[in-house]
């Protein structure tokens, strides 16, 4: 598989620089939140090494799905939602293996056409999720506006 050349870059990085990228797509800046065992990165509560236990927990086959899930998370908001806001929210919690990592990208945009013909980047994003032992939904946010991309894996022994 082709990797990303920034793959040594830590992954809290990867994620930010997804986030700036997307930006053009999008003709804003999306929202990214991290949260790890319930404390935002960049956050007055963030602990100095929280940004480390991302890369610590996750491990590098994981946090490159994590990033190409971001990715497609924002450019699907690019290029269907009409959107005027997009956040991107990342929440690690607890320990391998009863941890969990989940991935959000929600839009206020158009929402889900009912007769979706292409889904060749969603199902990219399921079989990521099952690869993992875990699962992928996609479906309208709970105030019934936009979509809400929901990607939720088990931390397991990634090295």
């Amino acid at each position: 598989a082709l990797r990303d050349p920034d793959a040594s870059a830590p992954l809290a990085e990867r994620m930010r620089r997804e986030a700036s990228l997307a930006r053009t797509g999008l003709g804003f800046a999306p929202s990214l939140v991290v949260t790890v065992d319930k404390r935002v990165l960049d956050s007055a509560e963030a602990h100095p090494g929280d940004a480390g236990a991302l890369d610590d927990r996750v491990g590098e086959d994981l946090a490159d799905d994590l990033v190409a899930v971001i990715r497609e998370g924002l450019a699907n908001a690019a290029r269907h939602a009409r959107a005027t806001a997009v956040t991107v929210r990342v929440e690690l919690a607890g320990e391998s293996p009863e941890g969990t990592v989940t991935v959000e990208v929600e839009d206020d945009g158009a929402g889900l056409p009912a007769d979706r013909d292409r889904r060749s980047g969603t199902d990219n994003l399921a079989a990521r999720a099952r690869r993992h032992g875990g699962t992928f939904t996609l479906g309208a946010t709970a105030e019934g506006r936009g979509t809400l991309l929901t990607w939720q894996v088990p931390l397991r022994t990634q090295r």
